[in-house]
């Protein structure tokens, strides 16, 4: 089993207790420890060094509370600390001793009989590798079977090399995909006009030659068709040359107003004129409230697809020069001296995810502020000035 694609917040001891269970060795996904790194130089920069090793090759996980023998868990022991405590210390160490930053760690404390367990998800990073920068240090660890090791020239020149090329094959994908959406060379045709496309992309979709099969995913494939049929018009699908696609149209040759299409690499496109329908050049301002939820079914399909729960969020608005946001009450729009979009399309940086149950609208807010922006707003008016979620009536 892994704890890989269930939400922290969803693991409970009867998943930890699998783990000893089924004999499941540290190595490359877990770590299991007794008790919490003490204050100790050694210890804090045992700790960095494990978080950076999963950060720097698959991602993982480290369990405080476990105990085991030889690598292999063999009881919940379970932790009296205060971890409130213990994760804001264990965060401000990450931020201040690791570069570049790792971006996405979570923490959460798990109840248990004998206590808590706090489980630390590491994601499979972005911009690996990251160094151990601890008193003046400039090491790099990874990790295999054995658990973790620190990199050799070679090893890290090979990781460098890695990493650039793939966040050179994520962003060229975007590009190229947006260049075909532009062409009208899409799975279903679109209306003509503006468009919101997202893209979720998990990071393994980059780094390894697996596919996807979707042929024998009859029962998963209705189920996905409808969820996400409380948030658009997908009332069929399609398989293709990239996977498969939903889409509202009766046939493949009548114009949609939207598609999703889910690639064998597990990335998902989805594509929408109709929420900048109308005569009016209009961003609305609930388009937060509107992708949200969306990204919420995006999340369970990818679980459900085990593609690894760290994703790269994707948001272009096309067509979109001379639009505007206007909020419901108007006046707020002549406030804050509202002003078009100067550009055809919006690329709005990405975004790295690196949890199913993280708090997603405190996630990409700066996302959402830079379309925001882009109309001559400060921020996203959905938050308010203390960047809470308190989207607009």
């Amino acid at each position: 089993m892994s704890l890989a694609n269930k939400p922290l917040n969803e693991i409970t001891e009867a998943d930890l207790q699998e783990l000893i269970e089924n004999k499941v060795a540290e190595g490359k996904e877990y770590d299991y420890k007794l008790k919490l790194w003490s204050g100790s130089d050694k210890e804090k920069k045992e700790f960095l060094a494990d978080v950076s090793s999963f950060a720097n090759t698959g991602g993982g996980h480290l369990i405080i509370g476990m105990d085991e023998a030889e690598g292999i868990p063999i009881a919940i022991v379970g932790l009296s600390d205060d971890l409130d405590a213990a994760k804001l210390r264990l965060e401000n160490m990450l931020r201040d001793s690791i570069a570049p930053r790792i971006q996405g760690v979570d923490m959460i404390a798990r109840p248990v009989q004998s206590g808590k367990v706090l489980i630390i998800r590491v994601p499979r990073s972005w911009s690996a590798p990251h160094m151990v920068t601890f008193d003046g240090g400039s090491k790099f660890y990874a990790r295999n079977s054995a658990g973790k090791y620190q990199l050799d020239v070679n090893e890290l020149r090979a990781a460098f090399t890695l990493s650039e090329t793939t966040t050179e094959r994520i962003r060229n994908f975007r590009l190229d995909r947006i260049a075909k959406i532009s062409a009208g060379d899409t799975p279903i045709p679109l209306k003509e006009g503006a468009k919101l496309v997202l893209h979720v992309i998990p990071i393994g979709a980059f780094t390894s030659t697996g596919s996807l099969e979707f042929s024998s995913a009859t029962q998963k494939r209705d189920h996905w068709s409808s969820n996400l049929r409380h948030h658009m018009v997908v009332n069929n699908h399609n398989y293709n040359l990239d996977g498969l696609a939903f889409y509202g149209a009766s046939s493949t040759e009548i114009l949609d107003n939207t598609y999703v299409q889910i690639f064998r690499n597990g990335t998902i496109e989805y594509a929408d004129t109709y929420i900048f329908r109308g005569e009016n050049q209009v961003i609305p301002y609930y388009l937060e409230q509107k992708i949200l939820p969306i990204l919420g079914e995006f999340f369970k399909i990818q679980s459900e697809l085990e593609t690894g729960s760290t994703v790269v969020i994707m948001l272009t608005l096309l067509g979109v020069r001379g639009f505007i946001i206007v909020p419901r009450n108007r006046i707020l729009a002549f406030e804050y001296n509202a002003r078009p979009v100067d550009r055809a399309d919006l690329l709005i940086p990405d975004i790295l995810v690196g949890d199913f149950s993280a708090d997603l609208p405190q996630i990409l807010r700066s996302m959402f502020d830079i379309v925001w922006n882009s109309c001559g707003y400060p921020r996203s008016l959905n938050y308010d000035e203390d960047g809470n979620w308190k989207p607009l009536d």
